[in-house]
């Protein structure tokens, strides 16, 4: 049985969307003439069942894997890889200084200890960084290091953040296909929504002609190379008939050539895809034991929209179309 996640969004401590990215040996990949669509997505995550941060604790420990200082994504840290031992992840921690605020935001400066600390707070929880791309007309993940996290706490040792622990799972081959299925955990399936537009400007690494992720894969659903669904109903779409699928309509009073009312009529003045403003990514992850990598595959995804309901606009999109990718 599939295990559906949740995913956090968080700050990491240096952000791609607060940075000028740049090229890096993880992204190069873009460049070809077959991806259309590229945009980097940084997550948090929990895998419980199985604990994926623990078993990549244990097997540090045991030193089974490789490791190194935490990676972000689009910076010179993902060209210069400084790899690591065991001994000096569990030493990188150092005492720093960080600022506190009392109840009249009044500063003050205090010590804390940023040693290694596994507790609730960062137990199975994992830093994520995910390049999504359009490739030929197909929605694909690739998951270059993943990075366990850990607490840090105050010289009172009051709990105040989680942080990277270390880097490993690295993986330079962005179409990276494991052979040995009997080696893989299934880790869980996660549901990602994205607003369309709104990707940060500097995560987004590639959009041929200015297309955006649903705008790219329109035209493969337009020549039927995947099938659409209609999510309340769960059935399949004529993609013949798909601009006769509309939730987003407006009236307009109808007269005759002197003027007379003579009825109403309804317009789709946003046809699909122009409506969507949201998607949902559906991915089931898995962790290849043997080769220390992570890598998900996208089985579909959702579209969202505001419906009317009895001439009201919801507040809050849902789902309304299935596209089946594999």
């Amino acid at each position: 049985m599939k295990k559906p996640l949740t995913i956090l969004l968080i700050f990491w401590n240096i952000n791609i969307g607060n940075a000028q990215v740049i090229p890096t040996q993880f992204d190069t990949f873009i460049n070809k003439a077959s991806i259309e669509w590229a945009a980097y997505f940084l997550d948090t995550v929990r895998f419980t069942e199985p604990n994926l941060s623990d078993i990549l604790i244990e097997r540090m420990e045991k030193q089974e894997i490789k490791t190194s200082r935490p990676i972000i994504g689009g910076t010179k840290w993902a060209n210069k890889i400084i790899y690591t031992d065991r001994k000096q992840n569990k030493e990188r921690g150092a005492s720093l200084w960080q600022p506190l605020y009392d109840s009249m935001e009044v500063a003050s400066v205090t010590e804390y200890n940023d040693s290694i600390t596994v507790d609730s707070h960062s137990f199975n929880l994992l830093y994520i960084t995910q390049i999504l791309f359009v490739e030929k007309g197909k929605l694909k993940c690739y998951i270059p290091w993943v990075t366990p996290a850990y607490s840090m706490f105050s010289s009172n040792r009051i709990f105040f953040a989680t942080g990277e622990y270390f880097s490993t799972c690295f993986n330079f081959k962005y179409n990276f296909t494991p052979n040995i299925i009997n080696d893989l955990l299934y880790l869980g399936q996660i549901k990602r929504k994205a607003i369309i537009d709104s990707i940060p400007k500097n995560e987004r690494l590639k959009e041929l002609y200015g297309k955006n992720l649903l705008e790219s894969l329109w035209p493969y659903v337009l020549d039927s190379t995947f099938s659409i669904y209609d999510v309340d109903t769960g059935k399949k779409i004529n993609i013949k008939k798909i601009d006769d699928f509309i939730m987003d309509t407006t009236t307009r009073n109808i007269y005759d050539s002197v003027g007379n009312e003579i009825g109403v009529r309804y317009f789709n003045e946003n046809p699909i895809p122009f409506y969507i403003k949201q998607v949902e990514i559906v991915q089931d992850w898995y962790y290849d034991y043997k080769s220390n990598l992570v890598f998900c595959k996208i089985p579909y995804i959702l579209l969202d929209a505001k419906r009317r309901k009895n001439g009201i606009v919801e507040k809050e999109f849902s789902p309304a179309l299935k596209i089946v990718l594999n």
